[in-house]
């Protein structure tokens, strides 16, 4: 028929079309003509996808797109996941395509219920909950393609479905399916074509090819560019500040001041000469606020009999110190900034009646709440579009800078994209705390663990946060990976003691 394009996805169109045209009463055999095929492929390609639940959409060229929602920032999520919907779907690797889902709560990771990446627990959350939806998907074109040509239809391999020596493609029954209830449940593949097997990410062409987008990447039209000086001092805001400085426009923005200007260059510039123009409200007790005396205090809490500790977990009495072979050692660990090779930056767009986001983040969760408190505006009235990540490692879980920007945008009536510079990304980070660590262990006769005893002293995680209050600071993330453990132990008590700090670390 005159097809100058080749591979796999234009095959799978004009096999689509084919299918439809036939259906239809088109005549694509014979004497048919090369625009009257062009003709049902542009028909065809007009349609939309067809969604099967939230997760799985199919388009009319049979190309299968995952909304997952998981944030891509290197690690290859949205590889591993698609992988388990192909697996369930029986599907060519090359029909696969994967997209980070909007804001929602179909969308929160089944393992904790929000909608945030982070703790490795992608794949562990989404594994179940995930394949479950791409079988029920199956057997809604099973059923779909039963109810549309009669018959006993079932799955074929890549995105078809056979009934003796005739095939069809999902596409083909994606109306009939849109109109049918789809099944409750559904029995997994027993198969491994994709699951526990190595393939080619579907994030790499793009980010190859310049096509990715990445936050820094976004462009919309009428945008400012912005960028921000915060107080030298974690805990300070500003006491006082010009509305503009060599031109370009100064927002306050609370412990920060945030620079416009038509190019980051510029703002970045003018940010570097604001000095002694903008003067802070500096927290109390600056003096106490000290790496070296905080370290120092770590270590007479990490062996305090009196510490204020939280039993995370407890298995037995544990003695460890009275075995004749034992270990009693303290381990310590800095403030880490998480130093992602993509500085952190947002792109937003305020109206009296809307609220645009564009952003690499990793905690979807909390940036519509924050939009909310902002800009006053209904959840449905604001758009989040989440970007790939240049690096996350839980710093992007955060919505400080995602705030700075909507309120920047809000103040100057335009579209904005904020971009913090290397050393404002480095010294206002939501540090990983520091920690100091002592473990005190016991071993028998064959080296096992008689008894284990392991206390971490470090600022609250939680409380940096505001989830918690200062009276009761206790810090799952603290024990992380020290609870729960599988290995074979007489005795155990897990500890934590909060580090005091005049302010959030």
């Amino acid at each position: 028929i005159g097809l100058v394009e080749t591979g796999t996805e234009v095959q799978q169109q004009f096999a689509h079309v084919v299918v439809a045209a036939r259906r239809t009463g088109m005549v694509v055999e014979g004497d048919a003509g090369t625009d009257d095929v062009d003709e049902g492929r542009a028909a065809m390609a007009a349609e939309a996808p067809v969604s099967l639940g939230a997760y799985i959409s199919i388009a009319p060229s049979n190309i299968v797109t995952v909304s997952l929602g998981s944030t891509e920032m290197g690690q290859g999520i949205l590889t591993g996941l698609s992988q388990l919907v192909a697996e369930e779907l029986n599907l060519s690797w090359d029909q696969v395509r994967a997209e980070h889902a909007p804001p929602g709560p179909a969308y929160a990771n089944p393992l904790f219920g929000w909608q945030l990446t982070g703790g490795s627990t992608s794949m562990m959350g989404w594994y179940g909950p995930l394949r479950k939806a791409a079988a029920i998907a199956r057997d809604w074109l099973i059923a779909a393609a039963n109810t549309q040509f009669g018959g006993t239809w079932s799955l074929a391999s890549g995105g078809q479905l056979t009934n003796g020596s005739a095939t069809c493609l999902f596409a083909d029954v994606l109306q009939t399916a849109a109109g049918l209830t789809p099944p409750t449940n559904a029995t997994l593949a027993t198969t491994s074509n994709f699951i526990g097997k190595a393939k080619p990410r579907l994030d790499i062409p793009a980010k190859v090819d310049g096509s990715a987008i990445f936050g820094m990447d976004v462009r919309v039209p009428g945008m400012m560019h912005a960028t921000v000086l915060h107080c030298p001092t974690l805990g300070g805001t500003v006491k006082s500040m010009p509305a503009s400085k060599f031109g370009a426009t100064l927002v306050n923005l609370g412990n920060a001041v945030g620079v416009v200007a038509n190019d980051t260059w510029t703002a970045m510039k003018v940010a570097n000469s604001l000095g002694t123009s903008v003067v802070w409200n500096l927290p109390a007790n600056l003096n106490v606020i000290d790496s070296a005396k905080l370290l120092a205090t770590a270590q007479t809490l990490a062996k305090s009999p009196t510490a204020t500790t939280f039993v995370a977990e407890t298995i037995g009495s544990p003695t460890p110190l009275t075995a004749a072979r034992k270990i009693d050692v303290i381990y310590n660990l800095p403030f880490l900034a998480h130093a992602c090779m993509e500085v952190l930056n947002c792109t937003a767009s305020v109206t009296p009646t809307s609220c645009e986001i564009w952003v690499p983040t990793q905690g979807q969760q909390f940036i519509i709440p924050t939009a909310q408190a902002i800009t006053g505006l209904s959840a449905d009235q604001i758009t989040v579009h989440t970007t790939f990540l240049g690096g996350g490692f839980g710093r992007k879980i955060e919505a400080d800078y995602v705030a700075q920007a909507i309120n920047i945008s809000k103040a100057i009536g335009k579209p904005v994209k904020l971009t913090w510079s290397r050393k404002q990304d480095f010294q206002n980070d939501k540090y990983r705390p520091c920690s100091t660590m002592r473990v005190q262990a016991g071993l028998d006769a064959n080296g096992g663990i008689s008894g284990l005893i392991y206390r971490n002293v470090s600022p609250s995680i939680s409380l940096q946060r505001g989830q918690v209050s200062s009276a009761n600071p206790e810090d799952s993330g603290a024990v992380a990976g020290a609870i729960n453990l599988p290995y074979a132990m007489a005795a155990r008590r897990i500890e934590y003691v909060p580090l005091p700090t005049d302010i959030p670390l």
